[in-house]
């Protein structure tokens, strides 16, 4: 599945360069790896995201949502640190004229002095970033769905007391995912018994994200009028 390479290259090189740390340290430096490995050529950086990979190849969906699923339920301290996840400028300098220069140096920025840190500064701040680090990024609150749903069903309204009301709205939406079971009810005794398909849990802020699929879900089922009046009739 080459389109989700781009997606977790940091994340695999984070772990290598982690385990290549743990063998020195528990093994001495001549067991390392780092002098037995080639460095990778790139013609042009990855940038296509996880939605995309799965838009490219269908196949790549179960994939996706495992590692949604992994990413949403990792803490913000652990996702911006290096060992995590390994992220780096590649700058061009002139040429060396020692032929047993590295080509390619890796620079630890807690290692450099404080004029050099200020320095990288500057030049970072002329950098203009596509994408920047967001929880769960690709989940969505419940109005979010609810506005999207009743959009895709082409908008449709109830009268409700003499009024035009959207006919699906944020109490047939607890309907939905209730009558669905795809997460528990408030005060459940595991918040986290969600299907991973449609709903994601997240510790941090105890509340549910819910995915473009359970949106997808519910455009396609509401369709139909029998289901509703099932809805309706299961009470909120």
């Amino acid at each position: 599945m080459p389109e989700l390479d781009g997606t977790i290259f940091g994340e695999c090189q984070a772990m290598l360069l982690n385990f290549d740390e743990m063998v020195d340290k528990e093994f001495g430096p001549k067991h390392c790896l780092r002098e037995s490995l080639s460095f990778a050529l790139q013609l042009f950086p990855n940038s296509e995201n996880l939605v995309d990979a799965v838009k490219r190849n269908p196949a790549t969906k179960p994939v996706v949502e495992f590692i949604q699923r992994y990413r949403s339920t990792i803490s913000s301290d652990i996702t911006t640190s290096g060992k995590y996840s390994f992220k780096a400028f590649l700058i061009q300098v002139a040429n060396h004229k020692s032929e047993h220069a590295l080509p390619i140096q890796f620079i630890h920025y807690d290692k450099l002095t404080e004029e050099e840190k200020k320095s990288l500064s500057h030049l970072v701040a002329m950098v203009k970033f596509k994408d920047v680090p967001v929880s769960n990024p690709d989940l969505l609150k419940p109005s979010e769905v609810v506005r999207r749903v009743q959009a895709g069903l082409g908008h449709p309204k109830i009268d409700r007391a003499g009024k035009q009301a959207d006919r699906f709205n944020v109490d047939m939406h607890v309907r939905c995912w209730r009558f669905y079971k795809v997460r528990p009810s408030k005060g459940a005794p595991d918040p986290r018994a969600t299907d991973y398909r449609y709903c994601v849990y997240d510790k941090m802020h105890n509340d549910y994200g819910f995915t473009q699929a359970w949106v997808d879900l519910l455009v396609e089922k509401l369709k139909e009028e029998a289901t509703w009046v099932t809805l309706c009739r299961n009470g909120g």
